[in-house]
């Protein structure tokens, strides 16, 4: 049997830019006590050794503070025994280290750079147990295929493949830059029991056999990385048989709240009271180790308080009162953008007016008598689309609650 925590995309001394200085603080300390329970984790599960699947921190971003940290918790592993086992990826490339060059890693870590290696475990009684194959990128644009370059398994002892990826089917794989991209194929008939994954961010498994895993980030970084954060804890059993289990390891955890059916919010204390019952129940979901939230509402849908909701200085008053009001929630933002006021729309259909003439308009878009794309030249928009059908989905994306909007703002200057 063999056992061994994978980690991914620690992203240690990240900026947190846009965010205040205590906050940015509080968010980067995060990081450091996510690795620290990775470790302590490590350490009582008595595994045989760690992976670390790249992007350890952030190129030169990483502090002094930092660079000791790092270095106390890889000796607390080598102390116990437990080799590190880690490979170098776009944020941490070999080729251009911050310092790490000359840090004074402890003899147990075993660094992947661009040229790929293996590294044998051995059990107390020297027998094999597993084979670590990995490698790293050696610039920050890797652009290789490293997964098609490792060897087949000459050997019964379990291959484990350690790699910083991008599995171009992997979901939310888009979200991330095109580095040592690889299809799902390239992993497969090797003969490996298991490839440990990072640079997707989204835990998630890519492939069954072998088995594949992104192990995600060890701690969310922004509003689009909600739930859980953590590690994966795998066991290869004797005959091969891989069992993951996810550990969670972030103290401060990013969760999103979509309200689209404001219709009845009369008041702004309708809508605090509603997203104040809505935290509660997704916070209670988890209740591992998360000790402090990052929260984003998004509001959407008709609402009698469209306009105050869609005023900059409003948004910001409330936003400041739910973190006061919900416990542990260190920052809230309030995304406004599609929500649209209450209109009585269906009496202005068919209407020989301006405003009855634009209602056709939409439904004629909406039932295909109006051809979208010829309303709107391609150059109308600053972003590119892969294909003519995306750009289509885009623009219908546009057309919700446009009819609401439009008849607001017609009636609104008295054109209608």
């Amino acid at each position: 049997m063999f056992r061994f925590l994978h980690l991914a995309d620690i992203h240690l001394d990240t900026t947190f830019l846009c965010r205040s200085e205590s906050l940015r603080a509080r968010l980067r300390d995060a990081l450091r006590r996510a690795f620290e329970r990775a470790v302590g984790t490590a350490i009582a599960e008595k595994v045989h050794a760690v992976l670390i699947a790249g992007d350890l921190f952030d190129n030169e971003r990483l502090s002094f503070v930092t660079e000791e940290f790092l270095l106390e918790q890889l000796r607390r592993l080598d102390a116990a025994g437990i080799p590190c086992f880690y490979c170098t990826g776009n944020h941490d490339p070999s080729g251009r280290p911050p310092r790490s060059g000359n840090m004074a890693w402890p003899g147990s870590l075993e660094l992947f750079g661009k040229s790929r290696s293996s590294h044998m475990i051995r059990g107390a009684s020297g027998e094999p147990l597993a084979c670590i194959v990995g490698a790293g990128h050696k610039t920050s644009k890797e652009s290789e295929n490293l997964a098609a370059s490792f060897p087949e398994a000459k050997s019964d002892v379990p291959h484990v493949g350690l790699l910083h990826t991008q599995v171009t089917s992997a979901k939310e794989a888009a979200d991330h830059d095109r580095y040592a991209h690889c299809a799902v194929e390239d992993l497969q008939g090797k003969g490996y029991a298991y490839w440990a994954l990072g640079h997707v961010h989204k835990r998630q498994r890519v492939a069954d056999d072998p088995e594949a895993w992104y192990a995600g980030n060890i701690q969310g970084r922004h509003p689009g990385e909600t739930g859980a954060k953590g590690g994966l804890l795998v066991t290869i059993r004797d005959g091969g048989r891989v069992e993951t289990e996810f550990r969670a390891f972030a103290p401060i955890q990013w969760a999103e709240i979509v309200l689209d059916d404001l219709e009845d919010a009369h008041t702004v204390d309708d809508v605090r009271r509603r997203v104040a019952a809505d935290f509660s129940a997704e916070a209670g979901k988890d209740t591992d180790v998360a000790e402090a939230w990052m929260l984003r509402v998004r509001l959407a849908g008709r609402t009698p308080l469209a306009q105050e909701l869609r005023d900059p200085a409003q948004r910001q008053e409330l936003e400041g009162e739910l973190c006061s009001a919900l416990d542990d929630v260190l920052e809230v933002e309030i995304k406004a953008d599609q929500v649209a006021p209450v209109v009585d729309v269906e009496k202005h259909r068919g209407e020989p007016h301006l405003l009855g003439s634009v209602l056709d308009l939409l439904d004629g878009i909406r039932e295909g008598r109006e051809n979208l794309s010829d309303l709107i030249p391609p150059d109308a928009f600053a972003r590119t689309f892969e294909s003519e059908g995306e750009r289509e989905a885009y623009l219908r994306s546009l057309l919700r609650d446009l009819d609401s909007e439009a008849a607001y703002r017609l009636l609104r200057e008295g054109v209608a």
